[in-house]
């Protein structure tokens, strides 16, 4: 146990027990393999983060830098040119502002403690769905109390109203409801928009998966709803077919 920690504390990630028995010390072995190996995917999974950032930092630094380099050779000169070259600086700045704030958001979700307080989800529904004068409400389930981090669920359903309203028709109507099915509280948010194309139904919850980058999407949105989801320990998903709309839901364990 002694040499394996050395190895790990090292780096050397490939350090493997013997946890075969049934005595304390091979109980202890067990418990020290499931640490390490989680410590392994923790490390992996902030590699593969690490590498999305800088793949979605690349592209607007790129065309600043080129932007800048344009407006310093010349190009300042003519009106209609800087007035472009500065608008495009502004649109990839404001696009890395905003994957700065979800980024920042998604972390303090990540690093969030396991929750703990018993609060009124039903009311939380209703005070999100209130702030948001398209949408249509039904609320159908007896149980209402989940274990939960108040601020978090709030960013998960307003994360899946915005995106709602973003693709429904204008004028239009979204559809919110929470029900109890199966002894989960399920809520789904409903629009009548073009769908999601099965081609991108797997990655629809994949960190900065998205097809509106051009205006303005940071692909965050929904990677955050599956954060807060999976840390109150519901399950989401989503059904769509193209042409009809979409329907997201998740659920989570009542009190």
């Amino acid at each position: 146990l002694r040499a394996s920690a050395a190895r790990i504390a090292a780096g050397d990630r490939t350090a493997r027990l013997d946890t075969r028995g049934r005595d304390e010390i091979a109980a202890l072995a067990r418990a020290f393999a499931d640490m390490a190996a989680q410590l392994d995917a923790r490390a992996r999974y902030i590699g593969d983060f690490a590498a999305n950032v800088a793949h979605e930092f690349k592209s607007p630094l790129t065309s600043i830098r080129g932007a800048a380099e344009l407006l310093a050779e010349g190009a300042d000169d003519e009106p209609a040119a800087r007035a472009r070259f500065l608008g495009n600086i502004l649109g990839d700045v404001s696009r890395l502002d905003r994957l700065v704030t979800r980024l920042l958001e998604l972390s303090r979700i990540e690093a969030a403690p396991e929750p703990t307080h018993s609060l009124d989800y039903a009311a939380l529904v209703r005070r999100v769905a209130e702030r948001r004068p398209e949408v249509d409400l039904v609320i159908a389930s007896a149980r209402t109390r989940v274990r939960g981090t108040e601020g978090h669920l709030e960013s998960a359903l307003g994360n899946l109203l915005d995106n709602a309203r973003r693709h429904a028709p204008p004028g239009s109507r979204v559809s919110l409801e929470l029900r109890e099915e199966a002894g989960a509280l399920r809520t789904t948010v409903s629009d009548r928009g073009e769908g999601v194309g099965p081609e991108h139904l797997p990655r629809i919850w994949d960190r900065f998966f998205t097809t509106e980058a051009a205006s303005g999407g940071t692909g965050l949105g929904l990677a955050i709803v599956s954060a807060v989801v999976r840390a109150h320990g519901g399950e989401l998903g989503v059904e769509s077919t193209p042409g009809q709309g979409a329907r997201f839901w998740f659920s989570l364990p009542p009190l």
